[in-house]
């Protein structure tokens, strides 16, 4: 599972203690592996981050930034089984890829939101000019439990494993 809880707007991001409460809710439920994506300048943050996870959880995930190529990102997005991610960039690869995605928006530009359909889920802020940091850890793992249903039988085993 590739997540990407950062963009370049703070209004845009998710927090770090819900991107550790949702991957530890996930791991709960599936033999699932994480790619926690991060800007260059911010993987040092994302790093630490994982440091203060358990091992448990931390043996699971693999912080990633693009180093030479912005392409990097699409290219190993290519390898995901699912992309969770904020609205920026790697939203918009996911949907390309056609990968199963579960977007993470504000409602202050819908129309910018990739169509919902058997495997784009899009989730928005709950208040009009509220933040992506506002949408719950709760409404995530939902949506991330009925993604997981609804692509069951055309995901390899590694996504729906227990």
């Amino acid at each position: 599972i590739l997540l990407n809880a950062r963009s370049t707007n703070p209004r845009r991001d998710w927090r770090p203690d819900q991107v550790t409460d949702l991957v530890s809710r996930i791991a709960s439920e599936e033999a699932a592996h994480f790619i926690l994506t991060a800007a260059p300048e911010h993987l040092a943050e994302l790093e630490a981050l994982l440091e203060s996870w358990p091992r448990s959880l931390r043996d699971r995930a693999l912080p990633f930034s693009a180093q030479s190529h912005f392409f990097e990102l699409p290219a190993l997005m290519s390898h995901a089984d699912l992309v969770i991610s904020v609205e920026t960039a790697p939203l918009h690869f996911a949907f390309a890829l056609q990968k199963p995605l579960i977007a993470l928006m504000r409602q202050k530009k819908p129309y910018w939101a990739p169509p919902r359909n058997g495997r784009s889920w899009v989730l928005q802020a709950p208040a009009a000019h509220g933040q992506v940091g506002d949408i719950s850890v709760d409404a995530v793992f939902e949506a991330y439990r009925e993604q997981r249903s609804r692509l069951r039988d055309s995901l390899p085993q590694t996504f729906c494993s227990s």
